[in-house]
């Protein structure tokens, strides 16, 4: 089913492979089991995107490559499975937090309020986290609110922001420069150093966004990482 991909070299220490169908949760699952995979067969960290697995610091030669290839040809995706959590992510949308909110409602000529039931009403999978530790790529995001990233990003997006970009929604997990419009905020920290594991979500988990209140908002930003990840918003599927 996944047998069709693309292996190169990609500089003088990392291999990139890739695959041609589309993101979809089949292909991530196969993926994150070729990661796995590849990890123990190499001892070598193996980055996993939407459509690709890159190597790292291995050395390139046609005999790595050719036990690349062995290695993905021995998979049986159907024999192996991988744990999913259910994870409700609560966002408050008041023009407080959204502060692009209003201007995509507009360009969307929609009300707010339909922007939020568009947001809210997927379920979502986390594909992949990068770009900051625990920010999540999330595969889902209703057509309708698809939205190019701004032509001049903010040098600033505060720790929490929900925001679209592109085909694409997400939350930042520590202040950062970012091209995404901001729609709401997220109480809950995403990512800690001290909790054990680290980040909130895991690739994997299928995620959804709940509308709450400010007076909500003020409540659950009281709330720890381990705390949340212990609580009624988090369940194993």
């Amino acid at each position: 089913m996944f047998e069709k991909y693309s292996i190169q070299a990609f500089g003088e220490y990392a291999i990139l492979i890739k695959w041609k169908q589309p993101p979809s949760n089949d292909l991530r699952v196969y993926l994150a089991i070729a990661q796995k995979s590849l990890e123990r067969e190499f001892d070598k960290e193996v980055i996993l995107t939407y459509q690709e697995l890159l190597i790292k610091d291995i050395m390139v030669s046609n005999d790595t490559i050719k036990q690349v290839k062995e290695c993905l040809g021995t998979l049986d995706a159907k024999q192996l499975s991988l744990s999913r959590r259910e994870v409700i992510i609560p966002v408050c949308y008041d023009l407080k937090f959204g502060s692009d909110l209003m201007k995509l409602a507009k360009d969307k000529n929609k009300s707010i309020d339909a922007i939020i039931k568009l947001h809210t009403d997927p379920k979502y999978m986390v594909y992949f986290l990068g770009f900051l530790p625990g920010f999540p790529y999330l595969l889902g995001l209703d057509k309708k609110l698809h939205t190019a990233r701004k032509d001049t990003p903010s040098r600033k997006v505060t720790q929490g922001s929900v925001a679209i970009g592109g085909t694409q929604t997400g939350i930042y997990p520590q202040d950062s420069p970012g091209g995404w419009h901001v729609i709401g905020h997220c109480p809950i920290p995403l990512f800690d150093i001290h909790f054990s594991e680290k980040s909130l979500l895991r690739q994997g988990d299928h995620l959804q966004f709940k509308a709450i209140s400010m007076d909500e908002h003020a409540s659950l930003s009281k709330m720890s990482l381990h705390e949340f990840v212990n609580s009624s918003f988090v369940s194993n599927g």
